[in-house]
């Protein structure tokens, strides 16, 4: 299932804006490193040593959104030096990314991982009688219609599917990015 376009803007705007206030501090600590003298490797005077960095920041939003892309039809790769992730859609030229030791594909989910999540989130909702409904479509002959049918007739159970399947994309894609080495 893909996501919806104001998921997407809304992801988007909040990885623009991390990135954005990242690039201020970026710019502050490369002010003070000029005017104070201290380096990456310096010590402060009186201050405590910075931890040293593993790898890049990894852009958490844009690998939610490759990873809750079920379409098929875009690939997302993540730039392994600075985080970013960037998109090929068809008609693009993938090769410099898939060649490319500096960039690795962003997996995604597969229809069993998305049968997998329903099945989980199934299990987690209250009322009982909403619960039996959305076990019972997972036996449908179109599970994936039949859940999102069932999840129509109550708000509150698409928000809360809404949440659950981010939280396990976020949990998902930041435990691939860290296995990858980055952070």
């Amino acid at each position: 299932m893909a996501i919806g376009f104001w998921q997407k803007v809304r992801l988007g705007l909040a990885g623009w804006s991390r990135r954005r206030r990242e690039g201020e501090m970026r710019r502050r600590r490369e002010f003070l490193e000029r005017a104070t003298g201290w380096g990456p490797s310096s010590e402060p005077p009186r201050g405590g040593a910075a931890g040293a960095a593993t790898g890049p920041k990894f852009d958490l939003e844009g690998l939610q959104i490759a990873w809750m892309d079920g379409s098929g039809r875009i690939a997302y790769y993540l730039d392994l030096q600075s985080g970013d992730v960037v998109e090929v859609r068809p008609g693009d030229d993938a090769t410099p990314y898939a060649d490319s030791g500096r960039w690795a594909r962003v997996p995604g989910r597969t229809p069993e991982s998305e049968a997998e999540e329903r099945r989980l989130f199934a299990r987690t909702v209250e009322p009982e009688g909403l619960r039996r409904r959305l076990e019972a479509t997972l036996e449908a002959a179109e599970p994936a219609q039949a859940f999102r049918r069932e999840l129509a007739g109550s708000r509150e159970a698409e928000r809360a599917w809404s949440s659950f399947r981010n939280e396990r994309a976020s949990r998902a894609a930041a435990a691939w990015a860290s296995s990858l080495g980055t952070r």
